[in-house]
């Protein structure tokens, strides 16, 4: 089997990684109110997807949904950098991660 982009892909998902926050800010977030929360995460590069369901979902349930929209966005993403070669691979992988909500990683 060629796998023709995967050091792309890899490239790709490895530079997504670093827009991260780092294991630091996230001990600050566990710490802080739920109001608190939603603002630091609409800080971090949420915000499209905080005041996407802002209209519908408040507290824990906003923040979760922001961030799982977030997530199925960006695997859809690197499946769609994906070659015709290794996308049946990139679609398993991200199936599985997609399945897992934020709360879980």
């Amino acid at each position: 089997m060629m796998l023709g982009n995967t050091p792309y892909i890899a490239a790709r998902a490895k530079s997504r990684r670093q827009k991260l926050a780092d294991r630091a800010r996230l001990r600050q977030l566990i710490n802080q109110s739920v109001d608190q929360l939603t603002v630091a995460v609409g800080d971090l590069g949420y915000r499209t997807e905080i005041d996407l369901y802002a209209g519908k979902l408040t507290g824990g349930d906003l923040v979760e949904a922001a961030l799982t929209h977030n997530l199925e966005v960006e695997l859809q993403e690197i499946v769609d950098m994906s070659n015709r070669a290794i996308r049946p691979l990139m679609k398993s992988i991200c199936c599985a991660l997609s399945i897992k909500t934020p709360k879980q990683f």
